[in-house]
């Protein structure tokens, strides 16, 4: 299944054929691969470089390693995982800010945005007022409402119907949120993201893109306001702050 390497066996050699056998589809999200015994044995190269190729393969987010009797090697479903984890590189580098991220994500957004506005009409929003619906519900219990919250952003890019824009908007929510977990927001933070949600769609649903975008912009800038003032309270240096990122999303004011 995996023929044996004809040139310099490493581990690098060793990732692109695991790859090129997933890219090809002989093996999909949740089959289980050969083991690293196995692997080893069929490509004819030692277990340590097997060993760090599939090390470099979960870090990517594309493999599992599950361990026990019903373990082994699992092709993962495709993730954000695999945008944020190098854009978490970037920041260990210094190469982004959190200003970057809060920069592109409001062009990539509003871009999203009008994507949206253009192809739909006034009664086409029904998903997201009930997400917004919802989330008032639950405030009016004192309850969080992390996940409504995370909906309407990945609600608006599923209406996009492409794949890239909803990877895209995922992996931002994901990242930024890991920013704003430590800060331990109140329950006013979440009301606060909760009316920006509101009063764009308010904006979308009259059909005025130019005011959307409006919105859009001040809902920005407040969450990067609030986000700086809670940092000051809780004594937090975003600026030296790494986020800790997992497989699971994050959603604004987690």
């Amino acid at each position: 299944m995996f023929e044996p390497l004809q040139k310099q066996r490493t581990s690098s050699l060793i990732t692109d054929k695991i790859k090129h056998s997933i890219f090809s589809g002989q093996y999909k999200p949740g089959d289980r691969l050969p083991s690293e015994r196995e692997l080893a044995l069929q490509m004819k190269v030692g277990r340590s470089a097997v060993r760090e190729a599939l090390r470099t393969l979960e870090t990517s987010g594309m493999v599992h390693i599950k361990q026990g009797a019903d373990g082994g090697i699992f092709v993962c479903q495709p993730s954000s995982s695999m945008l944020t984890r190098p854009l978490a590189d970037l920041f260990r580098l210094n190469s982004v800010t959190l200003e970057n991220l809060i920069e592109a994500g409001l062009i990539f957004e509003k871009n999203v945005l009008e994507l949206v506005m253009r192809g739909h009409g006034p009664n086409d929003y029904q998903h997201l007022e009930a997400t917004v619906k919802s989330a008032f519900q639950k405030l009016r219990r004192r309850e969080r409402i992390v996940e409504e919250n995370l909906l309407f952003h990945t609600a608006l890019a599923g209406m996009c119907k492409n794949p890239i824009v909803t990877s895209v908007m995922s992996a931002l929510n994901v990242f930024i949120g890991a920013f704003v977990k430590p800060l331990h927001p109140p329950l006013s933070y979440e009301r606060k993201i909760l009316e920006g949600h509101r009063d764009i769609l308010e904006e979308m649903k009259r059909g005025d893109l130019a005011k959307a975008k409006d919105r859009y912009d001040y809902h920005v800038l407040s969450f990067e306001k609030e986000l700086k003032r809670l940092a000051r309270i809780r004594n937090v240096n975003l600026d030296d702050t790494i986020p800790t990122l997992n497989h699971s999303p994050v959603a604004e004011g987690e």
